[in-house]
């Protein structure tokens, strides 16, 4: 097989993967909408809401521009100039977006399960320099990039020219893949010394560990992934590598978001009989009806206690080890 009809094939193979991966992009928007619109767009608008919108909509806008950028035959300079020229500029500066975003969430949910132990900030805040620092070389030497097209047929299509970025690249998938692995290990590390071996975890936690599970398992497969295309394949194709992780992470990212938001926004309703030491009145043994509620990624929590009269007392703040449990959802 020729170099020409390999790169050919390889592309193709590529761009099937990739029309797959958009489409799961999308349909897993369609699938999370409700819940977008109601845990989400109806809270509190914090600074988690606005990196939620930009990593929940800036992979669908970005996947929308790279089909045409890619795949969009006929190719006139003038496009070529606007859309091929562009593709490795705008793919890094998308790579390290949806990595940094990522970093962010994960590294807010460890410093409130460590109970706001900077040391995490400090460690965490070292790292994510590190590989922005990467990432941003990444963007640079990207400028100079050439690329190419395929002269006929069905495989006319955009060839990014990444060998300049070959051990950027390696190094940043490896710094992606080693981030992810002492996240994880440290959530794993303060989950257990917050709660111990306990098997009645607080939802909110069971949740942090379980999609802190699947995102870095999926995560983890997919770095190893790129690594393994960028030192492998040939140099033509190399650009290819990225297509699957960076939706993925998104898709992983927005779901632990909403997860946590779900979680958080439950109010927990106990019916229960009021000791004397609580008693509202006379009677002291009123039902009451008494709910936590804790509002996603905000520090404070507290639980209200009401009789079937009406009337309603405020406890104190929940706590959790350190944290509260709602703490936690950040």
């Amino acid at each position: 097989m020729s170099s020409y009809a390999w790169i050919g094939f390889a592309i193709n193979a590529a761009k099937d993967y990739s029309y797959g991966v958009e489409t799961l992009l999308f349909y897993d928007y369609l699938l999370t909408l409700q819940d977008e619109i109601q845990y989400v767009w109806k809270g509190a608008k914090s600074w988690v809401f606005f990196l939620f919108l930009i990593n929940r909509y800036m992979p669908m806008i970005y996947t929308i521009w790279a089909f045409v950028a890619l795949d969009y035959p006929p190719y006139t300079e003038k496009l070529k100039t606007l859309s091929c020229d562009k593709i490795l500029i705008v793919e890094f500066t998308y790579l390290v977006l949806v990595t940094l975003l990522a970093q962010i969430f994960f590294v807010a949910r460890l410093y409130a399960l460590a109970g706001e132990n900077r040391k995490v900030l400090v460690v965490f805040a070292f790292l994510a320099v590190a590989q922005l620092t990467l990432g941003v070389v990444l963007i640079v030497l990207a400028r100079n990039a050439p690329s190419f097209l395929l002269p006929t047929g069905p495989l006319v299509v955009c060839i990014p020219d990444s060998r300049a970025t070959f051990n950027i690249r390696v190094a940043y998938s490896c710094f992606s893949f080693a981030y992810d692995a002492v996240s994880f290990l440290t959530l794993i590390r303060f989950s257990y010394s917050t709660c111990g071996r306990s098997s009645s975890w607080p939802t909110i936690l069971r949740t942090v560990m379980t999609d802190s599970a699947l995102y870095f398992l999926a995560i983890l497969g997919s770095h190893l992934v790129v690594i393994l295309v960028i030192v492998i394949a040939p140099s033509s194709v190399k650009y290819f590598s990225s297509i699957g992780i960076n939706p993925l992470a998104q898709i992983m990212v927005s779901r632990l978001v909403l997860s946590l938001r779900k979680s958080a926004d439950r109010t927990i309703d106990v019916t229960d009989f009021i000791s004397a030491q609580l008693s509202f009145g006379p009677n002291p043994e009123l039902p009451i009806h008494m709910s936590r509620t804790e509002s996603s990624f905000s520090p404070k929590s507290e639980t209200s206690v009401s009789t079937d009269a009406r009337d309603t007392m405020i406890l104190s703040p929940l706590s959790l080890g350190h944290s509260s449990s709602s703490d936690i959802s950040q």
